[in-house]
């Protein structure tokens, strides 16, 4: 074995009984001779041996490591979902019980915190015997598979909603929503733009992916945008195609 001092390039070059070492060891396994095959062998032998003895070979695994460490990039996913109709100019009833609004909205995440997320969401719905998606809507209103929460006790619905909210805070996630009101938005837009007036999903796409991508260049991360998906009308919508493009 060489000793080698990466502080000391004195002590770094080959001496005359290393390369003589060298040479021997070429001669002992390739004997000379005019054949041309044998004289590459011996060469590159020798300058594999060099490389060895100035540690050369360190620093290219080094460097490798390195290439491959920085390779795979940090990544951030956004994932949304949408509630009303996104139809700006919509005939609606006079008389509404709640206000005419169309939201997107959704939450932000690492990519490498996914575990973390699905084990908090395993764990709940191992406590609660729960087999089925977390439906918000099913879950305030109590109803099909959430009906059961009708007949449980009163302490057993609270200690289900307290469980459910300390998930949902525990998970490393951030919320984004975007939520229009569209007599206002035809009020301000309508007469302005006419028949080009941006659907209200389109408004809504754009205002979530600029918040998100700052967040995730903040962290040095690529963003990736997930919508949910729907029925084939909607998933057939050019719109949303393009803006995801565009993100």
């Amino acid at each position: 074995m060489i000793a080698r001092d990466f502080g000391n390039p004195a002590l770094n070059k080959p001496n005359a009984s290393s390369e003589h070492e060298n040479r021997l060891s070429c001669e002992s396994l390739f004997p000379t001779t005019g054949d041309s095959a044998q004289l590459l062998v011996q060469a590159l032998f020798v300058v594999v041996r060099f490389w060895l003895a100035n540690g050369l070979f360190e620093l290219l695994s080094l460097r490798l490591s390195f290439c491959h460490e920085t390779a795979m990039p940090k990544i951030m996913c956004l994932y949304m979902d949408d509630s009303g109709t996104r139809n700006p100019d919509r005939k609606v009833v006079e008389d509404l019980t709640y206000r005419d609004w169309f939201t997107l909205g959704g939450f932000l995440m690492k990519e490498v915190d996914g575990g973390v997320i699905r084990t908090l969401h395993a764990e709940f719905c191992e406590k609660w015997g729960i087999k089925y998606p977390l439906h918000s809507y099913d879950i305030r209103l109590m109803d099909k598979r959430f009906s059961w929460l009708r007949t449980a006790s009163v302490e057993d619905r609270g200690q289900f909603m307290r469980d459910l909210s300390a998930m949902l805070t525990k998970i490393p996630v951030i919320g984004y929503a975007a939520v229009v009101d569209r007599p206002g938005y035809n009020k301000r837009y309508r007469d302005k733009y006419g028949r080009q007036t941006w659907n209200l999903c389109q408004t809504a796409f754009s205002v979530i992916c600029e918040r998100a991508a700052k967040r995730a260049r903040a962290y040095d991360c690529k963003l990736r945008v997930y919508v949910e998906e729907g029925d084939k009308t909607a998933d057939d919508y050019a719109d949303w195609s393009d803006l995801v493009q565009r993100y």
